[in-house]
């Protein structure tokens, strides 16, 4: 998986985890973007055309070119080279029976631009769970009561949802 054709200025990747091959790059055209938080096990944040971000506590991992930032790209907090710890990711891949939480060694325990854990269980949003159930508000039902309406009528609905512990 990867991430291509971005020069804005506005666009932030933060809080993921790419996986990869020793040949697969987690970026292809990628520029003026901020790049915190995300930690690259396999998947080398060096890509076709990618310049000008900002690389910022991310950690690199068993890729083609650990080193971050490099080229015309900045940024600081960066852990090269180094072990994410997960508490049970036996290979670069992914698994919903893997456990992607960081140990307490790890060198992104609590080490991210926020203070909280590099990688998916760290940021403003960070998973539960890998049930692939995200933790916002899901719709569960929606009925709509009146299907032909005339041109600046209303139209009603019923909309069931629940919220996620």
């Amino acid at each position: 998986t990867s991430i291509s054709t971005s020069d804005k200025s506005t666009v932030v990747i933060t809080n993921n985890i790419f996986f990869g091959s020793a040949t697969s790059a987690a970026f292809h055209s990628v520029s003026n973007a901020l790049i915190a938080n995300n930690i690259f096990s396999g998947s080398s944040p060096k890509g076709l055309n990618v310049g000008s971000n900002v690389f910022s506590n991310n950690i690199t991992y068993q890729t083609s070119y650990d080193t971050i930032p490099f080229g015309s790209n900045t940024g600081s907090g960066n852990f090269v080279a180094q072990d994410p710890q997960y508490t049970n990711v036996p290979v670069n891949n992914f698994d919903y029976t893997y456990d992607f939480s960081l140990k307490v060694t790890s060198p992104g325990k609590n080490a991210g631009t926020d203070g909280t854990d590099v990688g998916i269980y760290g940021g403003a949003m960070p998973f539960t769970d890998l049930t692939g159930t995200p933790a916002i508000p899901q719709m569960k039902s929606l009925s709509i009561l009146n299907p032909v309406i005339p041109v600046g009528d209303t139209l009603q609905i019923i909309l069931k949802a629940k919220k996620q512990n």
